[in-house]
């Protein structure tokens, strides 16, 4: 969690094809594999960036809801088009990338 980008790598290669910036101390990645968007938690600035897959550029940032900071986990459902972006020890959030905006609280839980 110490980089602010990330590198697009070719898997037959290993061959670096591209870095994005993302936020402050990019860590977990996750992919939409049917909208081909790539979501990337960034635990210092309490962000997640949205990269378009197909031109490896920036589409926008949310700010994940609930006040929470350092999100250090993410996934997609590309059935539901959803993003699940979990909070270092206090929340899981539930967002739809239309509305941006949770939809519920799905879990809380306390890092003791």
């Amino acid at each position: 969690m110490n980089s602010d980008n990330v590198s697009v790598i070719d898997g037959a290669t290993n061959t670096v094809l591209a870095t994005v910036p993302a936020g402050d101390g990019a860590g977990a990645v996750a992919v939409n594999t049917s909208t081909n968007a790539i979501y990337v938690a960034n635990f210092n600035d309490n962000t997640v960036t949205v990269i378009d897959g197909l031109t490896n550029t920036v589409v926008t940032t949310i700010i994940p809801a609930g006040g929470s900071p350092f999100p250090t986990g993410i996934g997609v459902s590309s059935l539901n088009n959803s993003i699940y972006v979990a909070e270092l020890g206090i929340f899981f959030l539930l967002f739809k990338k239309r509305e941006k905006l949770p939809l519920y609280v799905i879990v809380r839980w306390w890092h003791y």
